[in-house]
């Protein structure tokens, strides 16, 4: 953004760098990890620190330009997700108890605006639309809701129940598109009064997108295992690959559930959103009882979906948008990918394999021509990239969880530049 790029750390810091040779331009200190990317807005770099994954948690606003501190708010429970609009910041907030809310907060200064409590925890960040916050709520006994709260003042204006999970997917043109154990539906924004629904089996995928009318969107199957490990935290975190695939296909999972994982197999949805008509399907392929997907994108044309079956194999699947019809299939071998966007009829994308934990590993970086899925190029990275790749002009940008952060050239995979952030 204006020349400099926005960095965060596991170390508690956070860098603006200069994309051209990644020199560090200013370095500010933070108390504890940092959760997520960095959100800039208006000349202020927000980011949100979690001392452990049940909280304390802070919200550290920056100066853009040198990294001074301009406010910081401190909260006992786990912020979990933020979002800036119309000079206010929202963050989502929850604690062991799964005890969840939602604050407003004045973006210039962090004074503090206005405080709503919510049954469980938010999976996503709050949706501002038309002067009304829309945020979705879970627990893991129930019931979970998605909230419409006056902007202005957190008034909740509706409340739409179901007995188990529920995801938000849009708000578009006053409808609202969630998934829950109900299957899909839509909601009229102003009321929440259902106009449909579909009852769709599995668990709602990541990225969905809706373009002209039509949401594209995945689902997975799950077969659960005989037996299930619970914890006092999320026990995904520390299940290697299969694990980080599960926290994006089922959003769903919250602290202290037991979740006994086994097998998913993924379905590709096109509906209709102003009836509800699914126009077409398409079921993966099931390998050695696993094909999960865990990224979706758009473009020219093509539905382009990835699946992760095991270490050793993951498939990137293109689509035809109008029919769901298979245009081709192609096949990795580093690990699951991470996610991936198409650019300048380029698939650019991130894989990785774990080694028994969430941050050890290796992983890669590739380019595919997005009519026939040919390898361009491949760069191998020595620690897990579980990040997607960032396409700033002709530079690619990755980060990897050991806060490396390379640069590539976008035409062929040439290194540019390396930095290790924990160096500097």
């Amino acid at each position: 953004m204006n020349g400099v790029a926005y960095a965060s750390s596991g170390n508690g810091a956070i860098y603006a760098l200069r994309p051209s040779n990644g020199s560090v331009l200013w370095r500010q200190p933070i108390n504890a990890s940092a959760n997520g990317a960095p959100l800039v807005d208006n000349g202020i770099v927000y980011i949100i620190a979690e001392s452990t994954d049940v909280g304390p948690g802070s919200i550290y606003a920056l100066r853009a330009s040198d990294g001074a501190q301009l406010w910081r708010y401190n909260s006992s429970d786990y912020l979990s997700a933020l979002t800036i609009a119309n000079g206010i910041a929202y963050v989502t907030t929850y604690d062991v108890s799964q005890n969840g809310s939602i604050i407003a907060l004045r973006a210039n200064n962090g004074a503090q605006l206005w405080h709503d409590t919510t049954r469980g925890s938010s999976a996503n960040a709050p949706i501002v639309d038309n002067g009304i916050i829309y945020i979705s709520a879970n627990a893991n006994n129930g019931p979970n809701a998605v909230y419409a709260l006056q902007a202005s003042d957190g008034a909740q204006l509706w409340r739409y129940s179901t007995k188990n999970y529920v995801y938000m997917l849009t708000v578009a043109n006053g409808m609202i598109g969630v998934f829950s154990d109900q299957g899909l539906a839509a909601l009229q924004a102003n009321n929440g009064h259902p106009l449909w629904s579909d009852a769709l089996a599995g668990n709602f995928g990541p990225s969905a997108q809706l373009i002209n009318g039509v949401l594209y969107f995945t689902t997975t199957k799950v077969s659960l295992a005989a037996s299930a490990v619970s914890t006092n935290r999320n026990p995904l975190s520390q299940m290697g690959a299969i694990g980080n695939m599960s926290r994006d296909v089922l959003p769903m999972t919250f602290m202290g559930q037991t979740m006994p994982i086994k097998e998913g197999l993924s379905s590709v949805y096109a509906v209709r959103v102003s009836d509800g008509a699914v126009l077409w399907h398409y079921q993966m392929s099931k390998e050695y009882g696993n094909n999960w997907a865990n990224w979706l994108s758009l473009a020219n044309g093509t539905v382009y979906i990835g699946t992760y079956v095991n270490q050793d194999i993951s498939y990137i699947y293109a689509l035809r948008s109008s029919d769901g019809s298979l245009l081709w299939r192609q096949a990795t071998n580093q690990g699951m990918v991470a996610n991936a966007f198409v650019a300048n009829g380029v698939i650019y994308l991130a894989s990785y394999v774990n080694n028994s934990t969430v941050y050890a590993g290796s992983g890669a970086v590739y380019a595919l021509l997005a009519s026939d899925g040919a390898r361009l190029w491949y760069h191998p990275i020595n620690w897990v990239v579980n990040n997607p790749p960032i396409l700033l002009g002709t530079t690619l940008y990755v980060t990897t969880a050991a806060d490396d952060v390379y640069a590539f050239r976008a035409s062929n995979g040439s290194q540019l530049w390396h930095i290790y952030m924990n160096a500097q």
